[in-house]
């Protein structure tokens, strides 16, 4: 693995998390404006009760947006430097499978290979941190070699 695809494996994680955005933002406005209230309109109690809910609505949608957008910093202030060892910014192979370390991600395909990201929070990554290429770690009852780590 070179720098430059682990830019390429950045930008396509930054680009899948941001994919559902604007989908996320067009409900987010019409949430907005279906809670809405409208003065000179004659409601009902089932009128006033949907816009409350659409209201609540509104707000978690909002809520959801704020936390990928702050994924998507997390992701864009990745150091993404060669190193040796696992580290926010690594790129790591475990037993196959291909995952970027720093951001909690489901998966993403970059160039011809399927990503996942592992959150520094996860308990997985508690296990990973500081290991090298060719170590085994010990997980849930399962042990796992790490393949590679750029």
């Amino acid at each position: 693995m070179t720098d430059i695809v682990k830019e390429d494996v950045r930008r396509d994680l930054i680009a899948h998390l941001l994919g559902g955005e604007s989908a996320t933002d067009d409900a987010i406005g019409v949430q907005a404006v279906a809670a809405e209230w409208v003065d000179d309109e004659a409601s009902s109690v089932d009128d006033i009760s949907q816009r409350d809910a659409a209201g609540d609505l509104h707000a978690l949608m909002q809520e959801h947006d704020d936390q990928q957008q702050a994924l998507v910093a997390k992701a864009r202030a990745l150091d993404m430097t060669a190193t040796e060892t696992v580290r926010p910014g690594a790129i790591i192979g475990l037993d196959g499978a291909h995952y970027i370390v720093g951001v909690a991600s489901d998966e993403f395909t970059s160039g011809a290979l399927t990503y996942a990201g592992i959150s520094v929070d996860a308990p997985l990554y508690g296990r990973l941190e500081g290991a090298k290429a060719g170590d085994t770690i010990a997980f849930n009852g399962h042990s796992s070699t790490i393949d590679y780590v750029a």
